[in-house]
């Protein structure tokens, strides 16, 4: 519950919930529980919640200053998922994967945005996030993760359909 950012799907999830609900009140009673259960399992935020929430926002304006990263960081850090300098020879087919994983992410992006517009929401936003966040750290790319997911998954199928109807066109049958 200390990882407050992860907790920004919730935000623009909620309505896309909302337009979908027929009724808002189970919309209600699972954002009441979602919020009791935060508060609950960060003790810190009982006594000074602002003060917490404050102090968290300066320690990362702060160490972003210290430790300053380039904008486009969660990007590259994205194309190499599998970041692991220790076992770097093991993960260069891993950093492969990664990269197509990337590409195909974006490739999928129109379809996603046609068929599924609460994981291209998703997508773009938590990508944003990461590119205006002040701290760059790898385990923030969580977050962008399994929307990319759905939009990688969305350009294989935007590739396949591509390659099957200029086969078609070319009289060759699939």
């Amino acid at each position: 519950a200390s990882k407050y950012m992860y907790g920004l799907p919730a935000v623009f999830l909620l309505p896309f919930l909302l337009v979908r609900a027929r009724r808002v009140g189970p919309v209600a009673a699972f954002v009441a529980v979602g919020a009791a259960t935060f508060v609950a399992a960060h003790p810190g935020l009982w006594n000074q919640p602002w003060t917490l929430i404050t102090q968290t926002l300066a320690f990362h304006r702060e160490f972003a200053t210290e430790h300053p990263a380039p904008w486009w960081h969660p990007l590259a850090l994205m194309g190499h998922l599998s970041h692991d300098d220790y076992h770097a020879s093991f993960f260069r087919f891993g950093s492969i994967l990664d990269r197509a994983f990337l590409l195909f992410a974006v490739l999928g992006l129109p379809r996603t945005a046609a068929r599924q517009p609460l994981w291209f929401t998703w997508a773009l936003v938590s990508v944003a996030f990461l590119l205006i966040w002040p701290t760059k750290w790898a385990h923030y790319q969580l977050l962008a993760v399994p929307p990319l997911a759905m939009c990688a998954s969305s350009g294989v199928g935007t590739l396949f359909s591509t390659l099957r109807s200029r086969s078609l066109e070319r009289g060759v049958k699939p």
